[in-house]
């Protein structure tokens, strides 16, 4: 492309967003793992991206409709899985992934695919560990707070990746 020319810029617009109904094993091991919590970080998610709504793109331009998908999360935990003579940590840590996928407003092929996992690091989840109500297992490791931040953490990424492509 000549140096002297310019392009139009892109724009984004926010199309769907919505969470994936959890289905996995560690489901079923955590204290507490409501459907309640996937619509909470799902408007987390919507904060940070802040991008229009899709319906107030323009016919024509530049536009670029984002379909975001929180794919997974899981608040962490420990566990043992007993094997006769033979014991097995199961340990797992917070987590958040969030995909998005970049097509325009009026196609529904896609143009890009984005993904972004977003875990707690090894130190904070040890020592959220810590607590009584951990052990005994009434709590889980990461709190509402701590899963809100993961989830905020995982959209800057991705708005990174997403404004990238512009």
């Amino acid at each position: 492309m000549w140096p002297f020319t310019r392009r139009t810029p892109v724009t984004f617009y926010l199309g769907t967003l919505n969470a994936v109904r959890r289905r996995d094993f560690l489901k079923r091991l955590e204290a507490d793992s409501s459907e309640a919590l996937g619509a909470v970080l799902l408007t987390e998610l919507e904060g940070v991206l802040a991008f229009p709504p899709v319906s107030a793109a323009p016919r024509d331009g530049n536009a670029l409709k984002v379909d975001v998908t929180l794919e997974a999360f899981r608040k962490g935990g420990w566990d043992q899985l007993s094997l006769g003579l033979v014991d097995f940590p199961l340990i797992w840590r917070p987590m958040v992934t969030v995909c998005a996928r970049i097509s325009s407003p009026a196609a529904a092929k896609s143009q890009a695919k984005f993904r972004v996992i977003e875990r707690m690091s090894w130190g904070s989840f040890l020592s959220s560990l810590l607590p009584w109500k951990v052990q005994l297992g009434t709590a889980s490791p990461a709190s509402r707070v701590q899963l809100e931040e993961l989830a905020r953490a995982a959209g800057e990424h991705l708005k990174k990746k997403i404004q990238a492509l512009a």
